[in-house]
C-alpha cells in the first residue's frame, strides 16, 4: 500500500473521532461517492419497483434486501478517492464485475447479512480479499477493540433512516389539505388496508432515506477500518520514518556534494603545494572522528518524538505464586471446537437479538389492539354524514329504543333498523372516536369498530349489521321477535357510549 499517496491525515485517533472522519470524507467526496450511487442504487430501484409493481411490499423488502451490493460500490468510490483518484461513472460501470466478483456477495447477502459490524468488515472482503477462514480471523482481529463501536455505527445509522423515513410520512400527512382523509391514517396502519399509492409512496420515501444514510454509514465504517489499521501496522510510525529518510537523503546528498568539492579543493591545494616543495610527502594527518551515521541520527530523532519518550505506569492485580503453564493443546481433531462454539455463541446473539424484537413488536400490536384508539380534537364535528345517514346526535330521537320498538311494532322493521344502525354509528363516531372513511362497507364499519368494542357490545353490533344488510340490501327482513330483542337490548350492549339527543 503506497501511504505517502493517501489523502488523509494518519495520526492516533480514537474510534469515536474515526467515525466522524467518515462524515468528512462524504463531504468532501460526495459528488463523486452520489454520482455513482444514483447510477447504480437508482436505476436498479425503479427496475425492481416496475417489476414488482403488484406487490410493493415485496419490492421494498427486495431494495433492503440488496444493499450490500451497492455498499460494494460506494466502498471502491471511497477507497479509489483516499488515494487521490476521484472516479467517473464509466469507470464505475467498468469496474463493477471486479468489485462484485470474488468479494463474498452471496455471503454478504445470507450469513452476513444482518451482521451489526457491515460496513467495518467490508473491506476485507473488497479490498483485502480475504474469504474463508482468513477473513474470520482478520475480523475477529479488527474487532478486537474497534467491534461494539461498529455496531453502534450500525444502529445509530439505522435510527437515522427510521427517522428520515417516519418524517417524511409525516410532513406527508401534514401537507393533506383539512377534511380529507390522508393515505397513511392509523387505522390503515394498524388494519393493514393501506393502498398501492400509499405502498409506493412508502417505497420512494425508503430509498431516500437510505440515500442519505448509506453513504454515510460506509464512509464512517471505512474510517473506523482505517484506523484500527494504521494502529495495528503503525502507518503513522512508518510514514515519519519515510518522512525522516526522505529529509535524510536530501542532506545526506548535499553533504556529499559538499564533502566532493572539499576533497577536490584539497587535492587541488596538494598538488600545488607539491610543485614547489623539495622534501619528501609528508605523513598523513590522523583522521577525525566524523558526527554519527545517518542512521543513527534517524533513530535519535524518532526516539525523540513525545509518542516514544513518554512513559506510563500501569497498576493490575495478579494472583500471589500464579505457575506459569503453557495452555493444553488440543488434538488435531479437536481444532474445531473452539472455532464453532464461537459461531454458535455468535448465531445464539443474534437470534436473542431478533426474538427480543419480535417479542416487543407483537406485545406493542397486542396493546394497541387492546386500547381504544383516540379521538383527535374536533374529530366529533368532523364527520357527520356517513353513507348518506346523518351521524348527528341531535338527529336521533331523544328516546331511541323505544322509538324503534314503536317502528318494529307497527311492521316497519327495515326503519326500526335503520334507526338501530344509525344510532350506533353516532356512538361509535362521537363516543368512541371511531374514524370511518367515506368508501367503507358494513363489513369494514364492523371491523373499525372490533377495535372500540369488545365482548357484548362487539356481538351486539355485529348482529345489528347482519340484519342491517338482510334487510336493506337482500330485502329480507329478520322475523320481528329478533328486532324486538335487538331494541331491548340495546342499553346494555351500548352501556356508556350511548348518543344523547
Amino acid at each position: 500500500m503506497q501511504l505517502d499517496q493517501l489523502r488523509l491525515q494518519l495520526r492516533r485517533r480514537t474510534e469515536w473521532e474515526a467515525v466522524e472522519l467518515g462524515r468528512s470524507m462524504l463531504r468532501e467526496w460526495r459528488a463523486p461517492v452520489y454520482r455513482a450511487w444514483c447510477a447504480t442504487f437508482m436505476p436498479f430501484a425503479a427496475v425492481v419497483t416496475l417489476a414488482l409493481w403488484p406487490w410493493p411490499d415485496i419490492s421494498g423488502l427486495v431494495l433492503w434486501w440488496s444493499k450490500p451490493v451497492f455498499d460494494r460500490v460506494l466502498l471502491y468510490v471511497f477507497s479509489q478517492c483516499t488515494f487521490g483518484v476521484q472516479p467517473t461513472v464509466r469507470q464505475v460501470y467498468r469496474a463493477l464485475p471486479s468489485i462484485l466478483r470474488r468479494s463474498g456477495l452471496l455471503a454478504w447477502l445470507t450469513v452476513y447479512r444482518l451482521s451489526p459490524a457491515r460496513s467495518f468488515l467490508l473491506p476485507i472482503w473488497l479490498l483485502e480479499r480475504q474469504h474463508g477462514t482468513r477473513a474470520r480471523t482478520r475480523s475477529r482481529l479488527l474487532r478486537h477493540r474497534a467491534g461494539s463501536y461498529a455496531a453502534w455505527l450500525t444502529a445509530t445509522c439505522a435510527a437515522m433512516g427510521a427517522v428520515l423515513y417516519v418524517s417524511q410520512v409525516l410532513l406527508f400527512e401534514t401537507l393533506v389539505p383539512t377534511g380529507q382523509e390522508g393515505l397513511f391514517s392509523w387505522d390503515q396502519w394498524t388494519s393493514g388496508s393501506l393502498s398501492h399509492t400509499a405502498f409506493s409512496l412508502l417505497g420512494l420515501f425508503a430509498v431516500s432515506a437510505a440515500s442519505v444514510t448509506e453513504p454515510l454509514y460506509i464512509a464512517s465504517g471505512f474510517s473506523l477500518y482505517l484506523n484500527r489499521r494504521a494502529e495495528l501496522e503503525a502507518w503513522d510510525v512508518e510514514l515519519r520514518f519515510r518522512s525522516l529518510a526522505e529529509r535524510r537523503s536530501r542532506a545526506a546528498t548535499a553533504t556529499r556534494a559538499i564533502v566532493v568539492t572539499l576533497v577536490l579543493l584539497a587535492l587541488a591545494t596538494t598538488a600545488m603545494r607539491a610543485q614547489g616543495a623539495s622534501s619528501a610527502p609528508s605523513s598523513p594527518a590522523p583522521a577525525a572522528s566524523g558526527p554519527p551515521s545517518p542512521a543513527k541520527r534517524v533513530v535519535l530523532d524518532v526516539l525523540r518524538d513525545p509518542v516514544f519518550g513518554t512513559e506510563r505506569e500501569v497498576l493490575e492485580w495478579r494472583p500471589k505464586d500464579q505457575p506459569q503453564t503453557n495452555p493444553t493443546q488440543l488434538p488435531r481433531w479437536l481444532q474445531w471446537l473452539p472455532a464453532a462454539i464461537s459461531t454458535i455463541a455468535t448465531a445464539g446473539r443474534y437470534l436473542v437479538g431478533i426474538a427480543a424484537g419480535v417479542a416487543l413488536a407483537w406485545l406493542l400490536l397486542r396493546l394497541q389492539r387492546r386500547a381504544k384508539p383516540f379521538a383527535l380534537p374536533g374529530a366529533s364535528s368532523a364527520q357527520e354524514v356517513l353513507f348518506g345517514l346523518d351521524v348527528r346526535p341531535e338527529s336521533l330521537p331523544s328516546d331511541l329504543r323505544a322509538r324503534a320498538r314503536r317502528l318494529a311494532l307497527d311492521g316497519d322493521l327495515t326503519a326500526a333498523l335503520a334507526l338501530l344502525y344509525r344510532g350506533a354509528l353516532v356512538s361509535l363516531v362521537h363516543h368512541a372516536g371511531v374514524r370511518f372513511a367515506d368508501g367503507d362497507t358494513e363489513r369494514d364499519c364492523l371491523r373499525r369498530a372490533g377495535h372500540a368494542l369488545h365482548g357484548r357490545e362487539l356481538t351486539y353490533f355485529a348482529t345489528l349489521v347482519r340484519s342491517w344488510q338482510q334487510a336493506a340490501y337482500a330485502h329480507a327482513a329478520p322475523p320481528q321477535a329478533t328486532v324486538l330483542e335487538l331494541c331491548d337490548q340495546w342499553p346494555l350492549s351500548f352501556a356508556g357510549v350511548e348518543p344523547q339527543p
